[in-house]
């Protein structure tokens, strides 16, 4: 037997520092042996388990066997006189296992990190498994409302779906940012544990489409990733794309991003703020709602419009009314007296971060909890007016404080613009003079508002009609003390 060792730089091997199945793939070695024959070495597609078959091709007249061992740093073949029709070679990559400590992340990948993972894996759907099942990524769509899906049909294909919608074509397929990358390869397969949902192990689907195999996800349930079982029909298995490891398949369908968000594994949605983050607790402008609604998609699922009035800093017909929207419609306009409390009227505040920057435009954010008298108010799970909402209690104290750890009581709003607005009201039987009361409102403004600079509050007057007691129809001016755009108290004068 001879053996022939070939370093990295040699025939038409890339030129790495280290080997795994994908490196090699669709690549070969020409080399001549003893008895001046001709033997080429074909690197074959990658299987599951990370093993490599090799083709063998001798120069007419002469016999060969080869045998691949790899190791980190070189390429070892042994040839041998056989049968050149004999069965193709196998060379073995087992795949290291990395334990739950050793992974700093779990997540879904983000655009980028898909397209990265399509040039790793050459759009092989063999390696990727992306035929005949979407897969959920970190990517926003048109509207804030989506979020992006990849793959079905084309490797590269993105396409938006809402957020909350739950189908057989679209999957769960996880991202794991280990905290050691620089250990592994680019392109080497890795086992990272076992998935398990409400505490039971889920198998790895081996039929990984949208009519295969993959388990429906159970709504509500738990996920998470525990130590890898020795069942290899357990062991979830990634690829090295960069500093991450992209699990090859989905493992889950009739998932959606929600879901999927409610698990933390999509970082930064929701981000927590402190209330040192936040600068002022106010109610919307009437143009910051319609903004909410362009954001959100007009989606009641995101925004909870419907069968609820949300308060706004709106001026009504009458200088006694305030704006009120939603309903009926997600852009309805109303107006009711501000004294009113109703159960159709809510409380639905929004808050000014100190730097929005940081956030993107239809994020969702934890804001806080809300407290009422010192007692923390839960966020209603039906938010209507013959829903959960919490009645305000007239006269009470409310304000917001750090969020609990409890999710039933963190308050959550949607970036618009340079705003958060809140998903829904949070209390109803709520007039806008008690919100006025609590002080939600603008904690100032600029010197160039475009609406109020340098105006007094008889620039917003309404004119009241009355008739009077002489029979004679008189409208009379009443000025408004607040701009009805920024809410800033105005001076008092003839404008």
């Amino acid at each position: 037997m001879k053996t022939n060792k070939f370093n990295p730089v040699l025939e038409t091997i890339p030129n790495k520092s280290s080997y795994s199945p994908s490196a090699l793939f669709g690549h070969s070695i020409r080399m001549m042996l003893d008895n001046s024959a001709n033997a080429e070495v074909q690197f074959q597609e990658p299987k599951d388990g990370g093993v490599l078959d090799v083709v063998i091709s001798c120069s007419e007249g002469s016999r060969c066997q080869v045998v691949c061992h790899i190791q980190k740093d070189s390429l070892n073949i042994d040839f041998s006189a056989a049968d050149e029709k004999a069965p193709a070679s196998k060379a073995q990559f087992p795949a290291p296992v990395l334990r739950p400590e050793e992974l700093k992340s779990v997540r879904i990948p983000t655009d980028e990190e898909w397209d990265a993972f399509m040039d790793v894996t050459g759009e092989n759907n063999d390696l990727a498994n992306w035929k005949n099942i979407y897969s959920w990524t970190l990517g926003v769509g048109k509207l804030a409302s989506n979020r992006a899906v990849r793959g079905y049909r084309l490797a590269r294909s993105w396409g938006g779906y809402n957020a909350t919608n739950r189908h057989v074509r679209v999957g769960f397929r996880p991202a794991f940012e280990p905290l050691n990358p620089d250990s592994l390869v680019s392109g080497q397969r890795v086992v990272v544990g076992t998935l398990y949902m409400d505490g039971k192990p889920v198998a790895v689907p081996k039929n990984p489409v949208c009519d295969g195999d993959i388990l429906n996800y159970i709504p509500g349930a738990t996920l998470e990733m525990r130590e890898a079982l020795d069942d290899p029909d357990f062991q979830v298995q990634t690829i090295k794309v960069g500093d991450i490891l992209v699990c090859d398949r989905n493992l889950l369908k009739m998932i959606s991003w929600t879901d999927i968000e409610d698990q933390g594994f999509c970082p930064g949605h929701p981000q927590k703020l402190c209330p040192e983050d936040i600068k002022t607790v106010r109610i919307p402008t009437d143009e910051e709602w319609d903004a909410f609604m362009d954001v959100t998609g007009e989606n009641n699922d995101l925004a909870n419009w419907k069968d609820m009035f949300s308060w706004t800093l709106g001026v009504g017909k009458l200088a006694s009314n305030r704006a009120v929207r939603g309903w009926m419609s997600a852009r309805r306009w109303l107006n009711n007296n501000a004294t009113y409390r109703h159960v159709y009227v809510g409380f639905r505040p929004a808050f000014e971060p100190l730097n929005p920057d940081s956030l993107v435009s239809g994020q969702r954010v934890v804001v806080g909890t809300l407290y009422m008298d010192g007692k923390p108010v839960a966020v209603p799970k039906n938010p209507v007016c013959d829903g959960d909402i919490l009645n305000y209690i007239p006269g009470a104290t409310l304000e917001m404080r750090e969020a609990l750890d409890d999710p039933d009581f963190q308050v959550q709003a949607i970036k618009v613009g340079d705003i958060l607005v809140c998903d829904r009201n949070l209390l109803k039987m709520i007039s806008w003079i008690d919100i006025e009361n609590q002080g939600f409102y603008p904690g100032g403004v600029a010197d160039d508002c475009k609406y109020c600079s340098g105006k007094t509050r008889m620039s917003f007057r309404c004119d009241v009609r009355t008739l009077r007691d002489d029979g004679i129809v008189e409208d009379i001016p009443v000025p408004s003390i607040r701009c009805p755009y920024c809410g800033r108290i105005l001076e008092k004068g003839v404008s």
